[in-house]
């Protein structure tokens, strides 16, 4: 506990401070006060009366009163903190998912209702392709979650028979198609087709099944009729054979035996030829109406000759118009939302394009495909390096290859910024754990945060990694802290973890200086020391970054630092 002696001796120190404080300005008087009074120091015969020297002194003094009146503001302080964490609840981290949001906390929802109410308009032609670029971790599969969720809004009020909706907008059936799952390129154009025969089943149940079965019934009745009406004539005779059989009160198989021998052989070669050329068939046709079309199509994948067969793009363009033939209704779309390819290996995202010249050339089809343009485009652009001969490209100039050759695919092109409403995406993101942050610690985070991204980009993803850095590191300052004799705050730690997150550099200065300075100046705040160095730091990247870590004593960013440094997840790659 504190002394009770303590505000009296304070205050002792604080009258003597002011004491020396006016002395020190009467010799600042003596020396400078008046140019025409001083006189040069060499006048005095003593050296302690030199006004120098006596300067020496009262600053000497000075400085040890303020050291005592700072160590006992230590005192206070620390005391203070003991109690910081005394509210915190161990074991109460949780992380932040990395996966898509639901919540538009980059206000993108408006962008992504006009692209939806575009791709369903009725007067919008299909096939089309809709690129939506972005760097990494800038939102790119949240924004086409959006794009879904508004299709879907739009299917939902044209079955509810909105005639103003009905008049505009035709009904699309999405379906999402992650790459990533198929990192095979002998696989993409399989697993795309499969995509849309299980999208088709989910929507047409049974029914739907027995229409795709039966959608060559017509054509076939009109291309082989005279196979056709021949078998007809063999049932017709098999049933009136099996009549007359049955009429004589005897089975089939007795009236066969009790036949004459030419008539038997007869009798039993219709019966043979009708199952084999009828009856069996139909029972296969039946027997495929209680298989998945899905499944039906992978067992074709699994059979090398007919893998073979698809691989010719004629094949598969035929099987997929068949599919939509039986599946869409006048102007409808089927919309195919593409995610993550570029995670994917580089052949990977040469087959997708590869692919994709089917699904862009079909009626029907509207490929939404979000990726980080840079890196398909150098993709691209390595795979088909033979364009550049034995000359040898620049990474920019591979970029403005891949850059053309993705604009022969992609007819529509909308670009993420990332640069907008950073105050609702951190307050958001922050807001997600509302029982962990408190309101001091959020208006912090995001005060650092808003300054950090006025000198370099912050995207999305990575708001959310320097979030879970800072829950995870709660319980850790709350621990450690208690084995210093100098106290610290979450807060104090906050403050030292950002500055050092997004300059390491220069936090590696301002720590070298204060570690230097600790030994003369004990339980200085910061922005003294800094002062003193100002040459050497003013070249520091982020100037309104570093006035948050001013009013920090040294102490406290030693200590923010040992406890950075202690920590597994410290400065790791993120801090260079």
């Amino acid at each position: 506990m504190i002394n009770n002696t303590v505000p009296n001796v304070r205050e002792e120190l604080e009258n003597k401070l002011s004491e020396l404080h006016k002395t020190k300005n009467d010799i600042l008087f003596e020396m400078h006060g008046d140019p025409y009074d001083y006189e040069d120091s060499d006048q005095y015969e003593d050296e302690a009366n030199k006004p120098e020297y006596r300067l020496d002194v009262v600053q000497a003094k000075i400085d040890n009163i303020e050291a005592e009146l700072r160590a006992m503001d230590l005192e206070v302080e620390n005391e203070m903190k003991k109690n910081y964490f005394a509210d915190f609840v161990p074991n109460s981290s949780a992380i932040l998912s990395d996966s898509e949001s639901s919540k538009d906390l980059l206000s993108r929802e408006p962008q992504a209702m006009t692209i939806s109410q575009m791709i369903a308009n009725k007067q919008t032609s299909s096939p089309i392709t809709v690129g939506i670029m972005g760097q990494w971790g800038a939102g790119k599969s949240t924004f086409l979650g959006f794009i879904e969720k508004e299709l879907s809004q739009i299917n939902k009020l044209v079955d509810e028979q909105k005639e103003d909706v009905q008049e505009k907008y035709n009904k699309t059936y999405q379906i999402k198609f992650n790459p990533t799952e198929y990192d095979d390129q002998a696989k993409i154009w399989y697993s795309l087709l499969k995509e849309l025969y299980v999208k088709y089943e989910n929507e047409h149940k049974f029914t739907g099944r027995i229409k795709y079965a039966l959608r060559d019934v017509l054509p076939s009745l009109k291309n082989e009729m005279p196979k056709h009406l021949s078998n007809v004539l063999i049932i017709c005779i098999v049933v009136i054979l099996s009549i007359y059989y049955l009429g004589t009160n005897q089975s089939i198989i007795e009236g066969i035996k009790n036949s004459g021998y030419w008539e038997a052989i007869i009798a039993m070669s219709l019966y043979v030829f009708t199952a084999v050329r009828v009856v069996i068939p139909i029972f296969k046709k039946m027997s495929l109406f209680t298989k998945p079309l899905s499944a039906k199509i992978l067992d074709h994948i699994l059979l090398p000759k007919y893998k073979l067969k698809l691989g010719v793009r004629e094949e598969v363009k035929q099987s997929l118009n068949d599919l939509l033939k039986v599946w869409l209704k006048g102007d409808e779309k089927i919309v195919i939302l593409v995610d993550e390819l570029d995670r994917c290996s580089e052949k990977t995202i040469v087959e997708f394009f590869s692919a994709l010249q089917l699904f862009i050339s079909v009626k029907g089809i509207v490929n939404v495909i979000s990726m980080n343009n840079e890196t398909v485009a150098l993709a691209l652009a390595n795979h088909y390096n033979f364009h550049f001969g034995s000359y040898q490209p620049t990474k920019e100039e591979k970029i403005e290859f891949g850059n053309e050759y993705l604009e022969k695919y992609i007819n529509v092109s909308v670009f993420l910024s990332i640069n907008q409403s950073y105050k609702s995406l951190i307050e958001g993101t922050l807001n997600e754990r509302n029982t962990f942050f408190s309101m001091y610690e959020k208006d912090l985070i995001i005060t650092m945060l808003l300054s950090a991204s006025k000198n370099r980009r912050i995207t999305p993803r990575e708001i959310k990694k320097i979030v879970n850095l800072l829950i995870v590191s709660k319980e850790k300052v709350a621990i450690e802290s208690k084995r210093y004799k100098f106290k610290i705050t979450y807060e104090e730690y906050i403050r030292w973890f950002l500055f050092t997150y997004f300059n390491p550099g220069d936090a590696s200065i301002v720590f070298n200086k204060l570690a230097i300075a600790q030994s003369i100046n004990k339980h200085q705040i910061v922005k003294i020391i800094l002062a003193n160095h100002i040459t050497e730091i003013k070249n520091l990247k982020n100037i309104i970054l570093r006035d948050f870590i001013n009013d920090m004593r040294v102490d406290g960013i030693l200590v923010a630092d040992r406890i950075l440094n202690s920590f597994s997840i410290g400065k790791s790659k993120q801090f260079s």
